[in-house]
């Protein structure tokens, strides 16, 4: 996952325009890859009582509607998928939430609030 990735991922399930990028939301968001027990996988109650019951089931929601969580029978218990889990979660860990809300904020040109602009595609 790279800048523009993470700013089309955000708007599409978080955003839509004016309240994209807000902080408790990007806090969740780091607070659960960094809360996955060797970078991977979760234990719902585990999680619960780190996260609180409520954000930690709307994130997982929206981490498995974006395909990056798989699990067998339940989502109680499930693991990063290989291909968009874990680069989204070494992305998200590797950066501050300020760092985080810079990138949703930050474009090359002004054309760049089209998020399909080709001009971004080196961040």
């Amino acid at each position: 996952m790279n800048d523009k990735d993470f700013r089309i991922w955000e708007d599409k399930w978080f955003g839509y325009g004016y309240g994209s990028g807000e902080k408790p939301v990007l806090k969740a968001l780091k607070q659960f890859v960094e809360l996955l027990e060797d970078g991977r996988k979760y234990d719902h109650e585990e999680m619960e009582k780190k996260m609180g019951k409520q954000v930690f089931w709307l994130v997982l929601n929206v981490m498995c509607h974006s395909d990056f969580i798989e699990y067998g029978t339940s989502p109680r218990y499930g693991w990063l998928t290989q291909d968009k889990g874990g680069p989204f979660a070494e992305y998200i860990k590797s950066r501050s939430v300020d760092e985080l809300y810079e990138v949703l904020f930050t474009y090359d040109c002004e054309s760049c609030r089209d998020l399909d602009c080709s001009c971004c595609e080196s961040k």
